[in-house]
Parts: C-alpha cells; structure tokens; sequence
C-alpha cells in the first residue's frame, strides 16, 4: 500500500480535489439565477436502501441484504424534477443505489428498480429542461447495503472491478455527466459504530480506495465529486 493522506493530496489534480471539496449542493436556489458558472443543486433518491435500517434478516431469498423490493414512485419523480426546474437549479443529484438495473450485475437490482432506458429517458428530459442529471453511487461502508454481497467485500481484487463496472454504467446511462459523487464523506466510527455489520477503512487503505474511486470516475471522462 503506497498510499497515504500526504501522497493522495499531493498526487491530486485539481479536477479530483475540487470534485471532492468544491461543490456543495443546496436544496435552495434563487429563481431568477444569473451566475452560470454557479451550481444549484437539488438532491433526488432513485434507490433507498443505503442505510442499516435497510438490512432485512434473515436475508431475501434473492441473497440480498435489502429484501426483494424497492419502492420509485414516478409521480414523486415528476414533482421533483419540476420542482428543480422552478426553484432556478441547473443540476439534479441522483442517488442511484439499488433503484437501478445495472446492465453489468442485475443481480444488484430488485424488484421495482428501474431500467436503463428509464433512468435516460429522465436524464434527457431533465437536460431538455436546463438541467444536468448527475449520478451518485455511495460507496461509504456507511451506505453501501443497496450492493449486497459486494458490501461485505470491500476492497478486494473482485470489489475493484465492480465498482469499474458500476461507474462505467452510470456514466453511459447519464450519456457523459460531467460529476460523478461517490459518497465516503461517512467512512468513519460514528457512522458506522451501530450497524449489524460494522466495519471501516481508515489510514491508508482509505486513501487509497478514494484515490481508486476518483481516478476511475476521471478515466471515464467526468469530475470526480
């Protein structure tokens, strides 16, 4: 492992570390907006099972930890959108966890999660309103249950190449976003101290994964967040 805290910072480009540090959301943005170069954001869950409340015991019989189902309402869908729209914001966060079918592993999706060609036909809609659709995929050992079995192996040789995948579907299905969020702001012991299965990277193992994180995000062509 020859990654620390010192050499992630120093190894950086701008792009990571402004991805990382530079772009708060806000759920309140002014109507009449006339700074462009500004980001007004509002946050949108496609999948909820991303925290320990999820977990269901004993576990589903499709293996998951999250149960067989999940629930999207469109409808809630069109007010937010709309929503973004009128409050003057340009970009629209959403959270995609189990809530989509990943075209490289279905097997993270459940009954209920939407369909690629669901998810882009909203990113087009939203970029026909103004406004850019950016995917967030929550890799935090705090939040990582919408990845079933994956979330007890993270930071293994197969954990790498999935989130690869993961990102690369995401990335394709937003047709090109310029961010990708990957979540790890609550990798840490207050987060995660209370869950059934508790655990955490810290040190230079959690430099490393957030370098792992943002260099892949960049490779595909967006800004790490």
């Amino acid at each position: 492992m020859d990654m620390s805290r010192r050499n992630f910072i120093s190894g950086c480009t701008s792009a990571t570390v402004l991805g990382l540090a530079g772009c708060a959301t806000s759920n309140v943005a002014p109507v009449a907006r006339k700074d462009s170069d500004l980001i007004w954001c509002m946050y949108q869950q496609l999948g909820s099972h991303m925290w320990n409340s999820a977990v269901k015991f004993p576990l589903a019989e499709n293996g998951h930890f999250c149960g067989e189902s999940t629930t999207i309402e469109d409808d809630s869908w069109e007010r937010r959108m709309a929503a973004t729209k009128k409050n003057g914001c340009n970009m629209l966060c959403v959270d995609l966890a189990e809530g989509l079918l990943y075209p490289s592993h279905p097997e993270l999706g459940l009954k209920g999660s939407r369909t690629p060609e669901w998810m882009n036909a909203r990113v087009r809609k939203l970029r026909d309103m103004g406004i850019e659709a950016i995917p967030s995929l929550n890799f935090s050992s705090a939040h990582n249950y919408w990845m079933g079995h994956w979330s007890r192996r993270v930071s293994t040789p197969e954990y790498y190449k999935t989130v690869a995948d993961l990102l690369a579907d995401a990335y394709d299905i937003f047709e090109k976003p310029s961010f990708i969020n990957f979540g790890m702001d609550e990798e840490n012991e207050d987060c995660t101290k209370r869950d059934y299965f508790s655990f955490r990277r810290q040190g230079d193992l959690l430099w490393h994964d957030i370098d792992f994180y943002a260099k892949t995000i960049s490779k595909l062509g967006a800004r790490p967040w």
